[in-house]
């Protein structure tokens, strides 16, 4: 089973609605195991361990955790979603520190609500240059997105034709070549 991480320890930038989306994604591909660590709930998914799964999709909580370290460790694709203001500067770096020692080519990290605004310019200047090497991922602000959530649907079930749901599809296909498949 290949196991896929929505981790920052900064809430509010979007694990659960990935974690989400992704669940949704595989599942059309075969069985899955959704894992809910984040004690706030908000899943549309319900934690569900399937033995006979092929993908296991894990969403954590938004603060630092004890076993961080251990369970990016044990994760075939880590994605890491951040917003991109001057605000979520802090807190990504602490993520960038504390997976300083692992492998780069496992990490994605999804500049979660993009827009063209000179600060998210700015900010996504700034990853590039402090971190450079990592896999970055522009995830467009939607309204569909939100909407989606809220009707407890994924984007692929709301509405699938909508450019929303071709960007999240996108984002899998790229968690899928980063897990070898």
């Amino acid at each position: 089973m290949k196991s896929i991480l929505f981790v920052n320890q900064k809430g509010g930038v979007g694990k659960t609605l990935l974690a989400d989306n992704c669940a949704s994604y595989f599942e059309k591909k075969g069985k899955i195991s959704f894992i809910d660590l984040d004690q706030q709930g908000g899943a549309i998914h319900k934690t569900n361990v399937d033995p006979e799964a092929e993908h296991q999709i894990i969403d954590t909580p938004g603060a630092l955790q004890d076993n961080m370290k251990k369970w990016i460790k044990s994760a075939d694709v880590v994605v890491i979603p951040t917003r991109c203001t001057s605000l979520e500067m802090p807190p990504l770096k602490t993520m960038m520190e504390l997976i300083s020692d692992f492998d780069k080519s496992k990490f994605i990290i999804v500049f979660n609500c993009w827009n063209r605004c000179k600060g998210t310019a700015r900010f996504i200047n700034w990853f590039s240059l402090a971190y450079p090497g990592y896999k970055t991922f522009l995830m467009p602000n939607s309204i569909v997105l939100s909407d989606a959530a809220e009707s407890l649907q994924s984007v692929f079930d709301y509405k699938p034709n909508h450019k929303s749901a071709e960007t999240m599809s996108d984002l899998m296909k790229l968690i899928e070549i980063t897990l070898g498949e």
